[in-house]
């Protein structure tokens, strides 16, 4: 018989072969170690558990061409700053900033086969606002009989409790962005009815003989009337997805196409322009002039 265990340098799970308890991961390398049941009542956990960071890429702006002189971001001079790009416009150098793109959102929270007796083991390594930032909770392996105290992780969005020795359940949870939760593997009573427990808002509950959904609760748009769930309700001020987005476009396509934001918008004249404007007008008027000239040279001549 293999136990799987944690690497505690990079969260990896290891199968520990049959009378060893002890390893190097397969992964990184370090030498991991079974930890051993506290026969005192004492947390296992001996130092602070990490939760994953985000992780981000900046990759160069698109830059908003159209009051730009005769040329495009792909014909326009560009030069590297601090932050993003300048790009010479015609008339003046325009900057524009680096877009984020998260290839990682960070916020795993993986302790599987740690022989953790309770999620308030857990709790106890966190203030309130880095609990906040957990999305992904894996606490499948351990020796958990109930997750009352999983209330306390606000924004998690998947838990795995997976072969555990739960057998109760918490009356209410407020989870608003709860996905699912594994339950395979516990001893949940046969006779377990999930459709009542409205503290799963619509999360998937995965059991043993299958996939089961919670009943979510239903609320009208403010707007259209149409039935949603209480979770979009509240994500989309009150309205449904459609509606949401409806509003937001037809407030960009006002603001767009107002030809008063647009003149606000438009870049102003360098001086290099005005002076080459200026030229162009004395130009003109003495070519008016020379026209009259030669006009009144032959009537009075």
């Amino acid at each position: 018989m293999t136990n799987n265990i944690n690497c505690s340098s990079c969260g990896a799970s290891n199968q520990l072969p049959e009378g060893k308890n002890s390893m190097f991961c397969a992964f990184c390398g370090v030498s991991i170690q079974q930890q051993k049941e506290s026969s005192t009542g004492e947390s296992v956990i001996k130092s602070k558990p990490k939760i994953s960071e985000q992780k981000i890429e900046l990759r160069p702006g698109k830059p908003d061409t159209r009051f730009w002189s005769g040329v495009t971001s792909l014909t326009a001079e560009n030069r590297r700053v601090d932050g993003g790009f300048e790009y010479w416009t015609g008339n003046n150098w325009t900057f524009v900033k680096d877009e984020e793109n998260i290839i990682d959102k960070g916020g795993e929270l993986l302790l599987s086969s740690r022989g953790i007796k309770s999620i308030s083991e857990v709790i106890q390594w966190f203030s309130d606002s880095e609990l906040k930032e957990v999305r992904i909770l894996d606490l499948s392996n351990n020796k958990i009989n109930n997750f009352d105290d999983l209330q306390l992780f606000m924004n998690v969005e998947k838990v795995n409790l997976s072969k555990n020795i739960i057998n109760k359940f918490p009356g209410s949870l407020n989870l608003k962005k709860l996905v699912s939760i594994d339950l395979k593997e516990n001893p949940i009573p046969s006779d377990q009815n999930f459709q009542n427990y409205k503290f799963l808002g619509g999360a998937e509950i995965i059991i043993d003989n299958g996939l089961l959904i919670a009943k979510p609760e239903k609320v009208k748009c403010s707007i259209c009337g149409c039935e949603i769930q209480k979770i979009t309700y509240n994500k989309y001020d009150k309205q449904c997805k459609k509606c949401f987005d409806g509003a937001f476009d037809r407030v960009k396509d006002s603001f767009l196409n107002d030809p008063n934001m647009r003149k606000a918008f438009k870049k102003p004249q360098s001086l290099e322009s005005k002076v080459q404007e200026f030229i162009h007008i004395l130009v003109g008027i003495g070519f008016v002039i020379l026209i009259l000239y030669f006009i009144l040279y032959n009537i009075f001549k």
